[in-house]
C-alpha cells in the first residue's frame, strides 16, 4: 500500500471503474491495458518454450490468462492492506491497477508503527498465500492426472499453475524489497519509527535506503542495456527512477505534515 503523495507522481490521468469489493472501488488504469498487451506477449513466449508444439492460439490464450490471474493476484494483494488498514480506522476509497502493480489509495498514515508494520505486510503474505495456494493445486495436478480433458490440455494446466506459483512468489518477494515506498521499504519505516519513536526521522532514512536501492536498480539497468545489450533493462531503469521519485515524493509530504 502506497499513500496518495506518491500515487499522485505515478499515476496516469485516465483511469475505468471496474467494480467495488468490501466497500472500495477498484479502477483500471490506462496503463494496465498496457501491461495486458505486454505481460501477455511475455507470458505467450513462456507457454511456447515450455510447451514444445503448443498451438499459437492456445499459447496466447494462456498468456493472456496468466495476465488476468497475474492483476487478480495484485488486487488480493492490495485488498490485503485495505482490509487491514479499515480495521485501524484508515479509509481507503479506492484501489488502481496499475503498470507494475497496484495501489491501494490512503489520505493518512497509519499512527503507530505497528499499525503500519502489520497493514504492510498483509500484502507479501498474501502473495506467499497465493503462491502455496498454486503450489499446493500443482501438486494435486501432478499426483492424480487429469486424463480426461487430453494430455495438451493437462500439459499446459499443470505449467500454468506452475507459472502462477512462481509469480506470486515473486510478487511477495520484490514487495518485500527495501525500495520505500514499496512494501519492504514501509516494513523498515515502522521498524526505524519504534526504535527512534519519531515518524519524520523514520520516513527520512528510510526514503535514503529507498533512492539508494532505487539507484541501485537503475545503474543495473543501464548495465543490462549497454553490457548485456539486454531490452529487459529499460524495464529496471524505469522501476529505478520510479523508486526515486516516489521515495522522494514520500519524504518531502511527510516533511510538510510532520516536520518534527
Amino acid at each position: 500500500m502506497r499513500s496518495a503523495q506518491f500515487k499522485k507522481k505515478i499515476q496516469w490521468r485516465w483511469k475505468l471503474k471496474v467494480g467495488r469489493i468490501f466497500g472500495i472501488d477498484i479502477y483500471l488504469d490506462f496503463s494496465w491495458f498496457l501491461a495486458l498487451i505486454f505481460f501477455g506477449f511475455v507470458f505467450q513466449r513462456i507457454f511456447v518454450q515450455a510447451l514444445p508444439g503448443i498451438s499459437l492460439a492456445l499459447s496466447w490464450a494462456l498468456g493472456i490468462l496468466a495476465v488476468l490471474v497475474l492483476f487478480a493476484s495484485v488486487l488480493f494483494h492490495e485488498l490485503s492492506h485495505s482490509l487491514v488498514a479499515k480495521r485501524y480506522k484508515l479509509p481507503i476509497p479506492r484501489i488502481t491497477l496499475l503498470l507494475f502493480g497496484g495501489i491501494a489509495h490512503s489520505e493518512k498514515e497509519p499512527e503507530s508503527p505497528g499499525a503500519e508494520f502489520k497493514i504492510t505486510i498483509a500484502g507479501p503474505l498474501s502473495s506467499f498465500f497465493l503462491a502455496g495456494l498454486f503450489f499446493s493445486l500443482f501438486r494435486l495436478v501432478s499426483n492424480y492426472p487429469l486424463h480426461f480433458i487430453g494430455l495438451e490440455h493437462f500439459l499446459c494446466l499443470k505449467q500454468f499453475l506452475e507459472v502462477m506459483l512462481w509469480v506470486n512468489l515473486m510478487l511477495g518477494i520484490f514487495n518485500l524489497l527495501p525500495g520505500f515506498p514499496m512494501d519492504g521499504g514501509r516494513l523498515l519505516r515502522a521498524i526505524l519509527w519504534k526504535t527512534t519513536r519519531s515518524f519524520s526521522k523514520a520516513t527520512k532514512w528510510a526514503a535514503g535506503v529507498g533512492q539508494f536501492f532505487g539507484a541501485l536498480v537503475f545503474v543495473f539497468g543501464v548495465l543490462n542495456i549497454f553490457v548485456f545489450k539486454s531490452f529487459g533493462g529499460f524495464w529496471l531503469v524505469f522501476i529505478g527512477l520510479l523508486i526515486i521519485l516516489g521515495a522522494r515524493a514520500s519524504y518531502k509530504q511527510v516533511s510538510k505534515t510532520n516536520p518534527n
